[in-house]
């Protein structure tokens, strides 16, 4: 079966990269499933792809608590990332975004969230899959140049950070968002070193806020749903996981310094009410200033 929806929509196929990234044209990857149109259709977005359906159904299938399961990942990763902005905007006075990615459809994006205390911030999303591109080519509009995007892979940090000075003055703080981007990176080596890549050259002050996938929490519920990832890596129907344990998530950013609770289960990351339930999410969550 072909792809479906968004997938076949006009303005997708018109939409063109940012000058400077890596593919000379917009191509749709249409036998692997992104992490990206997972968690889409997790959230019960339509269904772009055959490999989606698929590969999100034989996820679902490894865990005993199913499609619900997965959608409390989600739910409770894009809680952090709220907690955190408005930590950003409010007690850090950051007004500049860097940010990985895009919320899903329906959910509030950085840039929403940080206006709401600070209009005056500014934001920059880095994409690389043609379906996110487009909800992000639309979400700009009505922005007044406030909002952009990037088009670029992870690694491609001088485009990102060159492309991203046309809207951030990265002489002044910038906020990098990285939600579980690092997770996806399967050496650590790499993982540290496209931190650094793009901390680096940026301004004193500047935060990273990241999530990253656990290997050392909820350990017999996740294994499997892990074990069923890397099968479908193997067959080159979704892209690879690198779990990590705390200690190696920590050794990611050992060149920052941690902001209070430090690198902690995102549940228990600054909540605004008393967390009394045992974690239920295998994720940690941090923000660090440089």
């Amino acid at each position: 079966m072909g792809p479906k929806g968004i997938g076949e929509d006009e303005e997708a196929r018109s939409l063109q990269p940012v000058e400077g990234a890596r593919s000379p044209e917009i191509e749709f990857e249409v036998q692997v499933a992104p992490p990206t149109r997972l968690t889409t259709y997790k959230r019960g977005g339509e269904v772009r792809y055959e490999i989606d359906r698929d590969a999100a159904d034989r996820l679902y299938a490894s865990h005993p608590g199913g499609v619900e399961a997965f959608r409390a990942v989600s739910d409770a990763g894009h809680a952090f990332l709220e907690r955190a902005v408005r930590y950003l905007t409010d007690d850090a006075g950051m007004r500049q975004f860097l940010v990985m990615g895009t919320a899903n459809p329906g959910r509030a994006n950085v840039h929403e969230i940080a206006q709401a205390t600070a209009p005056e911030s500014r934001a920059v999303y880095v994409l690389f899959d043609p379906l996110m591109l487009v909800y992000a080519h639309r979400l700009q509009r009505g922005t007044d140049g406030t909002t952009t995007f990037v088009r670029a892979r992870l690694g491609d940090t001088d485009v990102i950070l060159e492309q991203a000075a046309s809207t951030l003055d990265l002489s002044e703080p910038v906020a990098v968002i990285m939600p579980a981007n690092l997770s996806y990176v399967r050496s650590a080596d790499t993982a540290a070193r496209l931190v650094d890549q793009l901390m680096e050259p940026l301004a004193a002050g500047s935060h990273l806020v990241t999530t990253h996938h656990a290997s050392d929490l909820l350990a017999d519920e996740v294994t499997p749903v892990y074990r069923r990832i890397a099968e479908l890596a193997a067959e080159r129907r979704a892209w690879e996981v690198a779990p990590r344990s705390h200690a190696e998530v920590s050794a990611l950013f050992e060149r920052l310094e941690l902001v209070e609770p430090g690198l902690v289960p995102i549940e228990q990351w600054r909540p605004t009410e008393p967390v009394d339930e045992p974690i239920t999410v295998a994720m940690y969550g941090a923000v660090n200033r440089k």
